[in-house]
């Protein structure tokens, strides 16, 4: 199981016909979180004039909500949400605020507007794979480490290490690779794997 998303929140201005969008792309779990982050949002802009939003959850969530938040309809929610969908996010929120500039814009001059602040925000974030993963610790001696380092076929992160008579090592490595990874540790050890699945989670890749 994986699925792309964000790694860390972004904040992107776009400017058009003095209006002002302010985009916030938000890593996002469950609407709990939507709420929360929009009510941030509304407390640091309290006199924008809309705080527009979509959210796509996370795999097998089904969760998709969007708003206009006064906007005349279709012209804000939807078109953030499917620039989300287009870039294949899940997992993620982003409120588009605005600042009214004394110009309007008309209905597609708004929706043009609303996604293009998602895009290029889009466009900056850090996008990461994230995959079902198994976190195991296991011991090696220092040149086995230094083996299992230079292995370029199986997609694994190291996330702890501890030198002492030899190398306690934390791994990150996919639920679905992970029959592989332990046959990587038998040939290089020339035993089998002794490892302690310490918990099972999505991992950033």
């Amino acid at each position: 199981m994986k699925y792309k998303t964000i790694l860390n929140k972004i904040r992107h201005k776009y400017v058009i016909k003095k209006s002002r969008f302010i985009c916030d792309l938000i890593p996002c779990n469950d609407l709990e979180e939507v709420k929360k982050f929009l009510n941030e949002v509304k407390n640091e802009f309290p006199d924008a004039t809309h705080h527009c939003y979509a959210y796509i959850g996370l795999p097998g969530t089904n969760e998709i909500e969007f708003k206009d938040d006064g906007e005349p309809s279709g012209t804000a929610g939807m078109p953030i949400l499917n620039m989300l969908k287009v870039n294949n996010l899940e997992g993620v929120l982003s409120i588009v605020t605005r600042y009214f500039g004394g110009i309007k814009l008309g209905a597609n001059g708004l929706s043009t507007a609303y996604a293009t602040a998602t895009n290029e925000a889009i466009s900056k974030a850090k996008i990461v794979e994230a995959i079902y993963s198994l976190y195991v610790s296991f011991s090696l001696d220092y040149s086995k480490f230094e083996a299992l380092k230079a292995n370029k076929n199986i997609d694994f992160d190291i996330i702890e290490v501890e030198y002492g008579k030899e190398v306690n090592i934390v791994v990150a490595v996919s639920k679905e690779n992970y029959e592989e990874f332990e046959s990587l540790i038998s040939n290089l050890t020339s035993s089998k794997l002794e490892a302690k699945i310490l918990k099972e989670d999505y991992h950033y890749y």
